[in-house]
């Protein structure tokens, strides 16, 4: 790639979806948040930074299962045992806590937006009803008990220590001199030195066959630990569903498809900066892409002139 990759620019496919879905949203959160957009009204940048650390109530449930996933993981590497009464117990208490904050809005109040939850649904409304909210907490406790049915903490007590790859770790392997970051989910290698990689997926509907996240993990594997393809084993884990688990066929082509996919989102991305030798943006370069739905369930309503008329 030719073109000058600015310091502190990086990619991942969660950046690269919202960039696709609206350009605006994306100037919101990886600029004007950040302090990045060139004569921006610090009062407004502020506030896009506070509405960047929202979440949503589906994604809410998602990080709470995962959350409680991690920890029992964790533990089960650290040879404790596992309670799961006592894990269920915990993460409704996290969630009562969570939704306490939200609805009491202690993140303006504190101006804490790290780390106190903030709402969408409280932000903007519809706020759901009593029935609701217990059944997004019944949602997640449902999906971490489906999970620990699973065979997953017995295989992780299989393998040692050094088998054992990462468990939610960030990390990043470069690609045209971008950082393209991933967090696996669960990575181990077993007794045949086969690499397994497992991603939880608390939403209902399967994604398809090989998207850039998965096979971003393939190369990410090459890279890190020097698995070959034909050493590797990528499923997801969709803990809504009957037949939870889908195997990834990931080979040599879809690949290389999506390195071209990367490298033209990053070029796409790059194209749009005000100064390709700097990453600070110009929010009129980053053009909205409204649409009903999308604009109901955007952050940055507040702040943002081109949406549509909602009310």
């Amino acid at each position: 790639m030719s073109e000058t990759v600015p310091q502190g620019f990086s990619w991942s496919a969660t950046r690269h979806g919202m960039f696709e879905s609206c350009p605006r949203a994306y100037f919101y959160h990886y600029y004007l948040a950040l302090g990045r957009a060139k004569d921006a009204d610090r009062v407004r940048s502020f506030e896009a930074k506070r509405l960047r650390s929202m979440t949503s109530v589906p994604m809410w449930v998602g990080s709470c299962v995962h959350d409680a996933i991690e920890g029992a993981l964790k533990a089960a590497r650290a040879g404790k045992p596992f309670a799961l009464d006592q894990q269920s117990e915990a993460l409704l208490d996290r969630m009562r806590r969570d939704y306490r904050e939200s609805r009491d809005d202690l993140a303006r109040r504190r101006r804490d937006y790290r780390n106190c939850v903030r709402f969408h649904e409280h932000e903007y409304g519809p706020v759901p009803s009593p029935e609701q909210w217990k059944q997004a907490a019944d949602d997640a406790v449902g999906m971490f008990e489906a999970w620990a049915k699973m065979p997953y903490l017995e295989e992780l007590r299989e393998v040692t220590s050094e088998q054992i790859l990462g468990i939610e770790d960030l990390d990043s392997w470069v690609f045209h001199g971008v950082p393209v970051w991933v967090k696996i989910d669960l990575a181990f290698r077993d007794g045949e030195g086969r690499v397994h990689i497992v991603d939880w997926k608390t939403g209902r509907k399967l994604t398809p066959d090989n998207p850039l996240q998965m096979t971003g993990y393939a190369v990410y594997a090459e890279r890190r630990w020097g698995t070959k393809l034909e050493s590797l084993a990528v499923r997801e884990i969709y803990l809504r569903r009957e037949e939870p688990e889908k195997w990834c066929q990931i080979d040599a082509r879809s690949i290389e498809a999506a390195q071209e996919r990367i490298l033209e989102s990053i070029r796409g991305m790059l194209g749009v900066l005000d100064d390709p030798a700097v990453n600070v943006a110009v929010e009129e370069d980053f053009p909205p892409a409204p649409a009903d739905g999308k604009c109901r369930r955007c952050f940055f309503r507040a702040i943002c002139p081109e949406k549509l008329i909602l009310e």
